[in-house]
């Protein structure tokens, strides 16, 4: 198999340093330093006081294996047992800490209403038991305590069904976010009281009387960690065309040359808005390990250019209309297929059409193709498929006759299968394409359309990756929501790489400067090692702002970056 961003799976020859977690049943993934962990497994069952540092009431808590995420979980019953709470001591750093946990609820509808109106309970406190914030999992809901209120995060609650919630507590701020099964429900909540560090996690109910007759709570798969800030910052701008901002990082290790490859995309331009654009050409630098990178052409050129002007040339717009790829020459996507690098890339010729109040969308982007015989002097290929493309826009009223770019392109046996991003106008969605030859394309339709409404991809999915690991095809892609920040690096598996299934979460990297606002990120290439942890090569915007003339201006900068994931 062929891929042109996990090109080949490579072993390791050194331990990963950092623990990774995978928060269960959804919620965000990323690189933790777990401080305690908990999935009852080993337990016995009955009693959960006196069982691995746990104390409280005797017999209101109890392990059990008869409902459980797997192995066993714990129940507090009140009902059966009466109210009381059992605890645990921990003791966690300062700054952000995530307690995620599996939970539970019998919400049973009986002739009087809820059988199961549950007054279930987590409470997160300090060594000297004063609350942190708490967990409720009451009257069909599941809500959380802050200072001044207890905000429902999830309601209806389905019955006897495992939800996962992560709780991302920060002791610095005195703030908390809530997520639960992968989507951010609460962001900024005070928390009850403040504190350097938690000491005591609980989990029980409590007395309301006769008012139900059911009150099963179950917890599960409690985990508290540290997020690991571990991305590096492994490109930035240089001289001449890549001055500003560099992105798009496609990496592959070459067998012909014994070393590993970076396809970036750099320009000289700024990118204060999305009016705002610059020339953007492709670049290469290499390393012996992954890590570390170094420009291989000492001219400082590019190795492949939208247009390189020189001085005094004038702009002809209808000659840069002609070429696709007058403009842009970006999102490079390569392989080496025997002795020949191909080459596949989004270009774009400045076309637009207005929006409103001013604004314009940027259209008409397509794919070309180049091959090369030492990965370094690119001959561009003329395509059929409009303005020099191999891969054009799709017909007049289809999800792709706005724009279609960044390719992943695999060889699988004599075919070339080709995920991309399209447009419509108003919303990309991910597509698929197979050749026989990597020039000519039949196309296959969406291969990935946004979410709902709510969810981390609603507004689009765009930037695809697809890697083969643990025995199937992953898809990596970047969803945009309504809700800042904006944009999300999330993945969907499949057998076959044709029908997708979505996993629930996004995946969470630790670059110097954190995602804000609306700014960018997404993912370009990714290289499976040992124990399937993923080198995931990925750009982010960085915004800086001065003001001029009474008005703030946004510099946005893209930079390239490197994280090792596990999920």
């Amino acid at each position: 198999m062929g891929d042109c961003r996990s090109m080949l799976t490579r072993v390791r020859s050194t331990l990963l340093a950092l623990l990774f977690f995978t928060a269960a049943r959804g919620g965000a993934l990323c690189a933790v330093a777990p401080w305690y962990s908990c999935d009852f497994n080993s337990y016995t069952d009955g009693d959960l006081a006196g069982q691995n540092g746990w104390t409280g009431m005797v017999g209101k808590v109890w392990v059990q294996q008869g409902f459980a995420v797997s192995g066993k979980a714990i129940k507090a019953n009140y009902r059966a047992w009466g109210s009381g709470e059992d605890m645990v001591a921990v003791t966690s750093g300062g700054g952000t800490n995530y307690v995620d946990m599996d939970v539970a609820m019998d919400i049973t509808r009986g002739s009087t209403g809820y059988e199961g109106a549950n007054l279930g309970k987590v409470y997160i406190r300090r060594s000297d038991a004063v609350e942190i914030t708490r967990v409720y999992l009451a009257d069909n809901q599941i809500k959380v305590r802050l200072v001044d209120s207890q905000p429902v995060v999830l309601t209806p609650v389905p019955n006897r069904a495992w939800i996962h919630i992560r709780l991302v507590i920060n002791l610095t701020t005195n703030k908390m976010d809530v997520v639960v099964n992968g989507n951010q429900v609460l962001t900024g909540g005070t928390l009850v009281n403040s504190a350097t560090s938690i000491g005591q996690i609980s989990f029980g109910q409590w007395d309301n009387g006769n008012n139900f007759t059911k009150s099963e709570t179950y917890m599960d798969n409690l985990v508290c960690s540290t997020p690991v800030i571990s991305a590096s910052n492994v490109l930035g701008p240089y001289t001449g065309w890549e001055r500003n901002q560099v992105a798009n990082p496609f990496v592959m290790y070459d067998s012909g040359t014994g070393n590993y490859k970076m396809y970036y995309t750099g320009t000289a331009g700024a990118w204060a808005n999305d009016s705002a654009w610059g020339l953007w050409h492709i670049g290469l630098a290499t390393s012996s390990n992954a890590q570390g990178w170094g420009r291989v052409n000492s001219r400082d050129d590019a190795v492949l250019y939208s247009t390189k002007f020189l001085e005094g040339d004038l702009l002809n717009p209808d000659d840069m209309s002609a070429r696709f790829d007058s403009i842009w020459a970006a999102g490079p996507c390569v392989i080496r297929d025997g002795s020949t690098c191909k080459m596949w890339y989004t270009g774009w010729n400045g076309d637009t059409e207005p929006v409103s109040d001013g604004i314009e969308n940027k259209i008409d982007f397509r794919i070309g193709y180049a091959t090369s015989a030492d990965g370094m002097s690119w001959a561009k290929y003329a395509g059929m498929a409009g303005a020099g493309a191999v891969l054009g826009l799709g017909q007049p009223g289809t999800q792709d006759s706005k724009g279609v770019g960044e390719p992943h392109v695999l060889r699988e046996g004599s075919t070339y299968r080709m995920w991309y991003e399209g447009f419509d106008g108003s919303v990309w969605r991910v597509f698929y394409a197979t050749s026989p030859d990597g020039i000519n394309w039949t196309r296959g339709g969406v291969a990935l359309n946004p979410g709902g409404s709510g969810t981390l991809d609603a507004l689009g999915a765009r930037h695809p990756v697809v890697i083969a690991r643990k025995g199937q095809y992953e898809l990596w892609y970047q969803g945009k929501s309504a809700a800042a920040p904006n944009y999300h690096v999330m993945r969907a598996t499949s057998p076959d790489g044709s029908a997708w299934t979505k996993i629930p979460g996004e995946i969470e990297f630790g670059p110097p400067d954190l995602l804000d606002g609306a700014e960018d990120i997404y993912v370009d290439s990714i290289l499976v090692e040992s124990g399937d942890a993923c080198r995931v090569y990925f750009a982010k915007q960085n915004t800086s702002s001065w003001e001029a003339n009474q008005e703030i201006i946004n510099d946005l900068k893209y930079l390239v970056y490197m994280e090792v994931v596990n999920p």
